[in-house]
């Protein structure tokens, strides 16, 4: 069974695109079969590339990553099994949107981090070269607990 997943932020260039190519980088080591992709709430960075910063954490572990930057469709609510969201701001506009009879189950990601279940995935994007090496760690756990939650 192909389980599929959208992870979501604010522009899609930094947190979302991270949590992405971190899953498929996971999924590709394991033969996990699986389908993911990221989106932005706002249409602020549509078809752009990740940020750089991302992009350079990113390589620091050994992950090749591309994609264009998109904003959360209709679509998305009945196309993936998971909504996966960067915090609480993103969750609320995500849920406002949900249509009544959408398949995805929506969460905040670090809801399968063992150790912080509530708190966001800090916005690295106003800060340095380490708010980007934290959020990889934040993401890198959460999406390990994640992948144990689900049945394949």
């Amino acid at each position: 069974m192909k389980v599929k997943i959208l992870f979501v932020c604010l522009g899609n260039i930094c947190r979302s695109t991270m949590a992405e190519a971190i899953l498929r980088h996971k999924a590709k080591q394991s033969g996990l079969e699986i389908e993911t992709d990221s989106a932005g709430t706002a249409g602020y960075h549509i078809g752009s590339s990740p940020d750089y910063r991302t992009m350079d954490v990113l390589a620091e572990h050994g992950i090749d990553y591309t994609h264009k930057g998109r904003q959360i469709s209709d679509r998305d609510y009945y196309y993936y099994d998971y909504i996966l969201v960067m915090d609480e701001s993103n969750f609320a506009n995500v849920k406002q949107e949900e249509p009544i009879d959408g398949i995805a189950h929506i969460a905040l990601v670090r809801k399968y981090d063992a150790d912080q279940t509530s708190l966001p995935v800090p916005d690295p994007y106003y800060g340095g070269a380490q708010g980007f090496n934290e959020v990889y760690q934040l993401l890198d756990e959460s999406i390990e607990g994640f992948l144990g939650s689900i049945n394949y």
